[in-house]
């Protein structure tokens, strides 16, 4: 395990002064693009879901939104709010987590809630069913055992690869419903297009840590020790990498598990998460895990979340917010 203590990017800082500015860029970034779940009427898709949609999308829809309160809930508040708060004090990545860190919890978290309300299923029942599912309940273990390993640059790793993989599967499962002519859920689907930003700005946040974090290292100890310690965290980042497509994949067929859904097929799906895995192993300075030939639900999955996004409210107070984000900037 590499030993983080003790580098710069690890120890406090009084001074109100930033010595990382990529730090500042990105709390800025997330701030420019503040949402709420207020803003997005979801209440308007309700009659798609109820009457509309097959059982078998209606199960699945069901299955997406089981975990997505409690992933923002422990993103938001264990990861981002604790673990990398304190783990770096420093002033300008400190106010980049808390940016994140309020993302989550004052975002995300109450729009996937707003959504589960709409659905009428916002119940004690519905937010504790994964622990009976195996699959579902392995996943949230999996994330708690990263907040609480020792090793600061592989927690990392993972943080960035739930940030940029794992809920991947479920955005693109939905927006799907706005694409290939099927127009359903159109303000979930903004909504998503909104997460789906935030996430991606977030994971850019996590690998920049691990990153600078390494290099900082680097610059401490002799090059064949840094070759030998930084060769066996890669090899654990690539196994866990590995694992999370893995086990993703058998979420990924929970959504299909009631039959057939007509505009998106599961292997797709799959394929579109190993593009994910790849991104964030090369956005932290490693080869990808897997050769990818064709990747049709990338061709649509990043329309619709550039450009500018008016709603009525900016529009009566006279405030318009730029939610642009260049698709260079989206995939690293």
């Amino acid at each position: 395990m590499i030993d983080t203590t003790g580098l710069p990017i690890r120890t406090e800082k009084s001074a109100y002064v930033f010595d990382y500015p990529q730090a500042e860029d990105l709390a800025k970034k997330q701030r420019s693009i503040f949402w709420t779940a207020e803003e997005i009427p979801v209440a308007n898709d309700k009659q798609d879901f109820l009457v509309t949609m097959t059982e078998a999308e209606q199960a699945a829809v069901k299955t997406t939104l089981k975990l997505f309160t409690i992933y923002e809930l422990i993103l938001g508040g264990e990861v981002w709010g604790d673990r990398i708060f304190h783990a770096f004090p420093r002033p300008e990545i400190q106010m980049m987590s808390n940016a994140f860190s309020f993302a989550e919890l004052n975002m995300h978290a109450p729009f996937y809630a707003k959504l589960n309300q709409v659905l009428m299923i916002d119940t004690e029942e519905f937010y504790s069913s994964y622990k009976n599912d195996p699959v579902l309940a392995e996943r949230i273990q999996f994330v708690w055992d990263a907040i609480a390993d020792d090793d600061l640059l592989y927690a990392l790793s993972v943080f960035t690869l739930m940030e940029n993989c794992v809920l991947y599967s479920n955005f693109a499962f939905l927006k799907h419903f706005q694409s290939g002519g099927k127009n359903l859920l159109q303000n979930v689907v903004s909504g998503i297009n909104f997460s789906a930003r935030d996430e991606n700005l977030h994971a850019t946040g996590g690998a920049w840590l691990f990153r600078t974090t390494l290099e900082e290292y680097e610059r401490s100890v002799s090059p064949a020790t840094f070759q030998a310690e930084r060769d066996a965290l890669f090899d654990r980042v690539r196994a866990v990498a590995d694992y999370v497509y893995a086990h993703e994949q058998r979420i990924v067929e929970m959504l299909f598990a009631h039959g057939p859904i007509p505009g998106i097929e599961q292997a797709d799906l799959e394929t579109f998460v190993k593009s994910r895995v790849n991104l964030t192993l090369d956005s932290m300075g490693m080869e990808p895990l897997f050769e990818i030939a064709d990747n049709p639900v990338a061709e649509w999955f990043y329309s619709g979340i550039n450009g500018t996004q008016f709603h009525d409210f900016f529009q009566v107070t006279g405030n318009e917010y730029n939610r642009t984000i260049g698709e260079m900037e989206f995939v690293f």
